[in-house]
């Protein structure tokens, strides 16, 4: 495992230390989750740092500089892309538009909703379950609209 991999799990888990997934530890479920599903297929290294990541601006008081000194700057843009509210006020479509024009948040995303997804329908969430699905095809369309 790389210093920057070691590095960034420790501020992840230091900033959503006592946050919970559900009734799971949020860091060791849901973040390792995220970032197990992106290294398994095979995405870079700097996918499974923002993977470990991406809820940490939104989520805690971590501040961009440690985001940019654990990670670089390309997770660093990875991350912004993904908080919501970064910009202020944005519709979630906004939001989605965003994230779809950055090949690493636009890729983190779907992982992280698909993670999301599965785990309504683990609970019967079925009708959370089919936001995560209408959001997954929105932001296929913004990603077909940006790679034409």
């Amino acid at each position: 495992m790389s210093l920057n991999m070691i590095r960034t799990r420790s501020l992840a888990s230091r900033y959503h230390f006592g946050q919970k997934y559900g009734e799971m530890d949020y860091f060791n479920y849901h973040l390792c989750g995220v970032a197990r599903s992106l290294e398994n297929c095979g995405y870079s290294t700097n996918h499974v740092l923002t993977g470990y990541l991406h809820d940490i601006l939104e989520d805690s008081d971590c501040q961009e500089y440690e985001v940019s000194y654990v990670a670089g700057f390309a997770v660093l843009d990875a991350v912004v892309a993904l908080t919501k509210g970064y910009y202020g006020e944005e519709s979630r479509r906004d939001y989605l538009k965003r994230v779809s024009k950055n090949e690493i948040a636009r890729d983190v995303k779907i992982h992280d909703m698909s993670f999301n997804m599965l785990n309504c329908y683990k609970e019967g969430r079925i009708g959370k379950m089919s936001i995560y699905m209408a959001d997954i095809r929105t932001l296929n369309e913004f990603i077909k609209e940006e790679t034409n």
